[in-house]
């Protein structure tokens, strides 16, 4: 399985990076990493993750 370097770039001063993202339930991430924290808050619906790794 390929995986890419993803570059993180905080927003302003704050040295966090907040994005907001709408999916129709299509969207699937390519398997990345990086030296951040990710955290994923979902408003509504469910996520999976296909390496099987526990989602909770």
């Amino acid at each position: 399985m390929e995986s890419n370097f993803e570059w993180i770039t905080a927003n302003g001063d704050i040295g966090i990076r907040f994005f907001h993202s709408i999916d129709d339930g299509g969207y699937s991430n390519p398997p990345h990493w990086h030296n951040d924290l990710e955290i994923i808050y979902l408003l509504e619906g469910r996520t999976a993750d296909p390496r099987g790794h526990a989602v909770y």
